[in-house]
């Protein structure tokens, strides 16, 4: 082995060798050794180490250096000479394989390969590109998920193609916006990427695997896969299923958690009942009534709380019984019914509102109910005792319609419905009684729980038959859709009669409140307290989500402008940070000329925050008006734009 010649090995310089082991193009590590040079190599240095550390304890120093002169190659690069053994020698053999496996090995051609592996070139681009697109410019978009949304639906209308270079990150952050937006935003933002990375996008989508589950592939077509993962996936992969299947087919969703829900783990099965929320109908009752049963009290609540989101359940039916016990109208009706002849009745200064506070004990059937543990939306203790509460609790599980129908002659279901001025004038009597009782404030407080807590229903059901194409049947029985057809006009009457009691019981600008307000009524109480220099506006602006005039914007601009003139000792009001940066998204791009003109003329005595948010807010007007400058160029956009702050 020692008289053997390297050059035989066809390696006679490191050089030789790097250039065998480098040998491909693809860069695709080898699982064995083919090269026949390389695999001699390999052999023959392991056999060589093995003599030598066999014969290392018998071997002479003198004969040791004698052996590593005939094995050093005889032109050896200065990466080599330091090498003072057979065994180093041995490992740059090693060195080569390694980096020959690394490397990879040439591409094979198409006729190796075969049509299933294979894949044919990108189609050609049938769509106009649009060049403006910058990542700088996505990339400030991604912190604003519905301002890149509508961004993109102005892009997918215009029938045009984004840049080639962009579509990888668009695609991937399509992915990552995800746990960021509202299911129905999302969908959309989904859809206007597919339309805007045109032929070259599809392609792309379906070479790469994470894209195609996304993107690529349909509910539909997921659904054997999701059932899958329901089965056999972990408690979170299993959750993730359901919320999808329940997407996709909410009967086929129950229907999957029933069968084995009893042997599922308290906690778990708690989450998963939760998950009914998602396409919420009145076929989940009677699985919900059973859950009532549940051994485990977190399961109880859970059902609680789903149930009372379905207006016509026996649930429901039975908690409006029970405040039927405690809450009498009589006097009142009869009182509005003469109120014609007699108008004195209304204004006496007791209460015509009968009310009797319920025990704290709850009888079986309530306890069943579990009423004390209902979440609903916007809930919150009341100020007054445990026996108000109580009351609370079944205030805000009953529809609001029930109320006004206490003054109807013949209150049954077929009952023709209340004209818009009588209801408004029966509410209005209502609240105005309300404000006469001694539980005053806990009254309204309810009822402003309850409208929270309907209004919330009702955007959820409008919501899920627009976006997963249920049945009008599936989600509602007909007494129910007669009142969602009601609820517009219920909406507004209450909405403006509870407003305006908060401002005479001081308890004004509860934000929940204000969100569900229907948008006219808040933008008229949003454009009295600007007017008025009133601070309330700062917590009722942040629920106005919708297009700003330049009037209106105007007002907010001017209004913190006033805001900013006080600050002292650098101390604000709450919320006027977010206020500032939440005006840099939706008001009008026309008036963002005032920051530099009015709001900077302070930023000598204003704290850092509001100086953060100040340049925020300016930040956010520039990326909109180079993207309406963008708009405004595409083919199908319109010449002028109306209330261009409003389209973002």
């Amino acid at each position: 082995m020692q008289n053997q010649d390297p050059k035989t090995l066809g390696l006679s310089n490191w050089k030789e060798a790097s250039k065998l082991a480098l040998l491909g193009l693809s860069r695709s590590p080898r699982t064995k050794v083919d090269h026949p040079q390389l695999a001699r190599l390999f052999e023959s240095g392991m056999n060589d180490a093995l003599e030598q550390t066999s014969n290392q304890s018998e071997t002479s120093e003198k004969q040791l250096e004698t052996s590593e002169k005939q094995l050093a190659p005889p032109s050896v690069d200065q990466g080599l000479r330091g090498l003072s053994s057979s065994e180093g020698h041995f490992l740059d053999f090693v060195a080569s394989l390694s980096l020959y496996q690394e490397a990879g090995t040439v591409a094979l051609s198409k006729e190796v390969l075969g049509d299933l592996i294979h894949f044919d070139p990108a189609p050609p681009d049938s769509r106009n590109l649009v060049h403006q697109l910058k990542l700088e410019h996505v990339e400030s978009l991604q912190h604003t998920p519905l301002l890149f949304l509508k961004y993109l639906t102005h892009l997918k209308q215009a029938q045009v193609m984004v840049p080639p270079t962009t579509i990888p990150y668009l695609l991937e952050l399509g992915i990552k916006l995800n746990q960021h937006m509202e299911t129905e935003d999302y969908e959309a933002l989904k859809a206007c990427l597919k339309n805007i990375v045109a032929e070259r996008g599809q392609w792309l989508i379906k070479l790469n695997p994470k894209w195609y589950k996304h993107y690529g592939l349909s509910l539909n077509e997921q659904q054997s896969d999701i059932l899958d993962l329901w089965h056999h996936g972990k408690e979170a992969e299993r959750k993730s299923s359901l919320k999808l299947l329940r997407q996709l087919d909410p009967d086929l969703a129950r229907s999957s958690l029933m069968q084995d829900f009893h042997k599922e783990r308290a906690l778990l099965r708690k989450s998963l009942l939760s998950i009914l929320k998602v396409n919420l109908s009145s076929a989940d009752e009677s699985f919900l009534e059973a859950c009532l049963d549940d051994r485990s009290q977190a399961v109880q609540h859970v059902a609680a709380s789903l149930l009372v989101s379905l207006p016509n359940s026996a649930y429901v039916a039975r908690q409006t019984q029970n405040l039927s016990r405690y809450v009498s109208l009589s006097l009142l009706c009869e009182a509005y019914q003469m109120s014609a002849q007699t108008p004195t009745l209304l204004k006496a200064q007791e209460s015509l509102l009968h009310i009797t506070l319920p025990k704290t004990k709850l009888n079986e059937s309530e306890v069943r109910d579990g009423l004390t543990y209902v979440s609903t939306k916007g809930y919150e203790t009341i100020k007054g005792g445990q026996k108000i509460n109580r009351l609370a609790e079944l205030i805000r599980c009953v529809p609001l319609s029930w109320w006004t129908e206490q003054f109807r002659n013949k209150p049954t279901v077929n009952s023709q419905e209340t004209a818009p001025q009588e209801l408004s004038q029966i509410v209005e009597l209502l609240v105005g009684e309300a404000e006469k009782h001694d539980h005053a404030e806990a009254l309204i407080n309810a009822w402003i729980q309850a409208y929270i807590h309907q209004s919330y229903i009702h955007t959820q059901q409008a919501s899920n038959t627009a976006r997963f194409n249920v049945k009008q049947a599936n989600l509602q029985t007909p007494k129910s859709a007669s009142h969602q057809e009601n609820w517009q006009t219920l909406h507004q009457v209450w909405g403006q009669a509870l407003l305006q009691a908060t401002k005479r019981l001081s308890i004004y600008g509860r934000p929940l409140f204000m969100n569900a307000l229907p948008l006219n009524i808040l933008k008229a109480e949003l454009i009295s307290c600007l007017q008025a220099h009133d601070q309330a506006w700062l917590g009722t602006i942040m629920a106005d989500h919708s297009e700003w005039s330049i009037e209106f914007s105007f007002l907010v601009m001017q209004a913190i402008n006033l805001e900013l003139s006080k600050i002292k000792k650098r101390s604000f009001p709450k919320g006027l940070d977010e206020v500032i940066v939440h005006v840099g998204l939706h008001a009008d791009i026309n008036v963002q000329v005032l920051i530099d003109q009015e709001w900077r003329a302070y930023q000598d005595c204003l704290p850092s925050q509001i100086l953060s948010a100040i340049d925020l807010c300016q930040q956010r007007f520039t990326l909109r008006t180079e993207i309406q400058k963008q708009i405004q160029g595409l083919p199908s956009s319109p010449q002028t734009i109306p209330h261009q702050g409003s389209d973002f």
